[in-house]
């Protein structure tokens, strides 16, 4: 209903209505333009037909994230092999030649 220019969404279903249909919900609200009611919206729906809207895009969401997390582990252990484990063998093996004698 439309109350101080703002629409404001009532829940339809009785009580009992409510229990014996767990997750369905009812909601009616009318649209105005100009002052003028010039349409009522009233839709049905439910927890699990809205979950099934949405679980293929969690899905894909879920997915993406565990191959960019793959991905950056990756890199990061590539990049510290290659620009410091590397460098960092190379640099304790020249000491260990230097205080040795070896060369």
């Amino acid at each position: 209903m439309l109350e101080n220019e703002t629409v404001v969404i009532r829940d339809i279903l009785s009580s009992d209505n409510r229990k014996r249909h767990y997750g369905l919900f009812q909601m009616k609200f009318p649209v105005q333009f100009e002052g003028n009611e010039i349409a009522t919206i009233d839709y049905h729906s439910s927890k699990k037909i809205v979950f099934d809207a949405v679980k293929y895009s969690f899905m894909i969401v879920l997915v993406n994230a565990v191959i960019k997390m793959v991905l950056l582990w990756w890199l990061v252990v590539w990049a510290s092999n290659r620009y410091l484990v590397r460098s960092l063998n190379h640099f304790i093996d020249r000491i260990i030649d230097t205080y040795t004698g070896s060369s």
